[in-house]
Formats: C-alpha cells, sequence, structure tokens
C-alpha cells in the first residue's frame, strides 16, 4: 500500500483494506440507511479511520454503501491518537450526525466509557454521549460495584477534580489560605474544582474564620452558639442551589394551574418558564466551554437577560401592591 498522507489530509484506500469500526451501535448496520446513502447522488463525506491500525471509527454505512455501489476505494481521513480512544470518537461522532444512536445505545456506551474512561467526570461522558449527567451518574452508581472508581475524574474542561466533597473543601481552603485576594476562577483552577464549588467552598471557609461574637458575660461562645454558627454556614453554602430548586418546584406548581394551562398565553409563558429554569450546576456545565472572545457577550447578555425578568418581578410585584390597597 502507498505511504498514508500527513495529518489533515485525504486520500482514497481499498475498501478491502479498511477494518470494521468498534461501534456503538448495538445492533450494528442498518441496511436500510445503507441502501439510502448508496443510492445518494452526491458524494459522502469521508470515511474517519484510525492511522495506526486502518479501522474505521466513523462511518461504515459509508464504507458499506461504497461496497454497494462496486466501489473499490473509498475517500478517508486520518485519526493519530491512541488506540484507547477509539470508541469514545466513534461515540461521539455518531451523536452529532448521520445516523442517530437510540437513548438504548448511548446508555450502553456510557457504560463502556465509564469502565475504560473511570477518570472522566459525569458531565465529561454526558457531553460524548449525548446524555443528562444526571443520567450518566445513575449509570455509574449502577457500575460502581463492578467497576472500581478513582478518587477524582477529568472534566469537560481537561481538569482533574476530587470526587469526595469533604475533600474538595479542604482543597479550596488551603487555596484561599495560600491566595486569600485570589478570584474564584484562581481558586477554582488552583484547587481543581469548579467555580460554583469555590464559591461555596470559600465562603465557608471565611464564615468559620471570621471573629464569632462574644458571649453576654464576655466569654467565650457556648456550645449553642457555635452550633447555630456551622448551622449558618451550611445554610449560605446550599443558598443558591436551593433558591434554584424552589423556582423549579414554583414552575411545576404553575403548569399544573388549570387558570394558566388553558389559556394560549398562559401556555406560552409556561413554556418560556420551563425552558428558563435551571440549577446553578447546570449553567456551570457551560462556563469552560464559552470561547474567550465569546465571554464578555456571553456576560452582557445573561446581564440584560436578568435584568428583563428583574423588570418583569417588579410589575408584577406592584400589581400585588395596588391589590392589597
Amino acid at each position: 500500500m502507498a505511504e498514508l498522507p500527513p495529518r489533515g489530509e485525504s486520500c482514497r484506500l481499498p475498501v478491502g483494506a479498511l477494518l470494521p469500526a468498534d461501534s456503538p451501535r448495538t445492533n450494528g448496520v442498518d441496511q436500510a440507511h445503507v441502501r439510502l446513502l448508496a443510492e445518494a447522488e452526491t458524494a459522502l463525506p469521508p470515511v474517519l479511520v484510525h492511522r495506526a491500525t486502518l479501522r474505521v471509527i466513523d462511518g461504515m454505512h459509508r464504507l458499506n454503501a461504497a461496497i454497494a455501489r462496486g466501489e473499490e476505494t473509498i475517500e478517508v481521513t486520518f485519526f493519530d491518537g491512541d488506540e484507547s480512544e477509539l470508541f469514545l470518537q466513534s461515540v461521539r461522532l455518531n451523536v452529532t450526525h448521520g445516523l442517530p444512536l437510540s437513548l438504548q445505545e448511548r446508555k450502553h456506551a456510557a457504560v463502556r466509557l465509564i469502565s475504560s474512561h473511570a477518570r472522566l467526570s459525569d458531565r465529561a461522558i454526558a457531553a460524548v454521549t449525548g446524555l443528562s449527567p444526571k443520567t450518566v451518574g445513575a449509570v455509574r452508581r449502577r457500575s460502581s460495584e463492578e467497576i472500581p472508581q478513582p478518587n477524582t475524574r477529568i472534566g469537560a474542561d481537561g481538569r482533574a477534580r476530587p470526587v469526595d466533597a469533604a475533600h474538595r473543601r479542604q482543597v479550596v481552603a488551603e487555596a484561599v489560605a495560600q491566595r486569600p485576594d485570589a478570584t474564584l476562577r484562581e481558586i477554582a483552577a488552583m484547587a481543581g474544582v469548579s467555580v460554583s464549588t469555590a464559591y461555596q467552598a470559600r465562603r465557608r471557609h471565611e464564615e468559620l474564620a471570621a471573629p464569632q461574637k462574644p458571649t453576654s458575660d464576655g466569654g467565650e461562645p457556648d456550645v449553642e452558639s457555635r452550633d447555630q454558627a456551622r448551622s449558618a454556614v451550611a445554610l449560605s453554602a446550599k443558598t443558591t442551589a436551593v433558591v434554584s430548586r424552589q423556582a423549579k418546584v414554583a414552575v411545576k406548581s404553575l403548569a399544573a394551574d388549570p387558570s394558566l394551562r388553558f389559556t394560549e398565553s398562559g401556555r406560552a409563558l409556561l413554556r418560556l418558564l420551563l425552558a428558563r429554569v435551571v440549577e446553578a450546576e447546570e449553567l456551570e456545565a457551560f462556563l469552560d466551554a464559552i470561547p474567550p472572545h465569546c465571554v464578555s457577550t456571553m456576560a452582557d447578555l445573561a446581564q440584560d437577560m436578568a435584568s428583563t425578568w428583574g423588570q418583569f418581578s417588579h410589575q408584577l410585584r406592584k400589581r400585588v401592591k395596588q391589590g392589597n390597597q
């Protein structure tokens, strides 16, 4: 066989030279889809092939379509990564284009990735498989007895983060002690945690480190006061998540109200609310996905949206006040 082209360039290879993919498709090649591709008059995109082994990563339907057409060669591009990454790449590509993977196939792929890439976080595997992080977490919990889980996980941003919550708080506390004036992003980077985790841990650390009020007789705070302080710290750390969850409960309650459900404007408002109410952790997953040149625009957009809802809230409260007069 002729020498393969350099990275980034494509070439044509004999169809018989390619090995079948380690595919996430549990039912194998869909012959109906192969016929559809074979009958297409337009040229099909190149097949992605692992350079070292000539194993197909993405494009088994296109390869079979070329064979059905009687073609002896097929256009290919190459993946130069490690062989252990082939299945991961195959899942990622099959989720984003071509014949979609079924939900069951994506869950099956998640089980395999949790086994082969146990250090990947739930969000990182979710990004590859097209599942939600919660679904991946449930799959991981069901698999945990058979698959040993590491103490750290690598997120979609490539950073390793400790799994144990207590250990995460300790790591952030140490980072805050070293750099008390550091920004939340700097602390998160130092400790290898998310920005929201850094915020909660730093706030807890600062409140525990704050001077405690003496008792009325000038002595040290009693046990009850210390317990109250600890409770306040725990409550403040959960405030953002609790507010978001309460908002979701409120939306569900509104969605059950016939006076909203049975009017066109009410249904439109409910659809808007259902699409907008998210928890802080859900938004956090997108922080590192925003490219640097879009950060300022996205921040302005988020601020504008918050301001719009703030004005809406003000108008509603004004109506309530007028109704009580």
